[in-house]
């Protein structure tokens, strides 16, 4: 869904009911679920309940902690808002959750990448390496 469609749908579920608030994240991300009505669906379906997430800020998938990302996914029906049972899903040994920086400021950069901090200019004229050119006599 794009970020128009959740927030219509979140706004349509607030006015009209259906939706509920479970909870929401460190990063401020808001988490909704709703109960599909009679008779929608696809045929034979489980009838299981919708579930969203409404993002702070910019619309990225990233800023989801792992705990909700498997509770969007239907992953486990233990919402990690309740009760404060998503500790349970962390191990000492994890590190805090941290967005995917790519694109922005925090993003790596290998060594010799032209964006790299310590990138070197050569001294005018003088190449950094020579390009291959095919023999003539071929």
């Amino acid at each position: 869904m794009s970020p128009v469609q959740i927030g219509l749908y979140s706004l349509k579920n607030r006015l009209f009911g259906g939706g509920r608030h479970v909870g929401s994240d460190a990063f401020g991300n808001v988490y909704f679920a709703a109960r599909l009505p009679e008779g929608k669906g696809p045929a034979g379906s489980l009838r299981r309940e919708r579930r969203w997430v409404m993002y702070e800020g910019d619309p990225e998938a990233s800023r989801v902690p792992p705990e909700w990302h498997g509770w969007l996914h239907y992953q486990t029906d233990v919402c990690p808002g309740s009760n404060n049972t998503w500790t349970t899903y962390r191990r000492k040994w994890q590190k805090p959750h941290r967005p995917n920086p790519t694109g922005t400021a925090g993003a790596y950069h290998p060594p010799g990448s032209l964006l790299c901090k310590h990138h070197h200019t050569h001294p005018a004229g003088k190449k950094c390496c020579e390009s291959w050119a095919p023999p003539e006599n071929v």
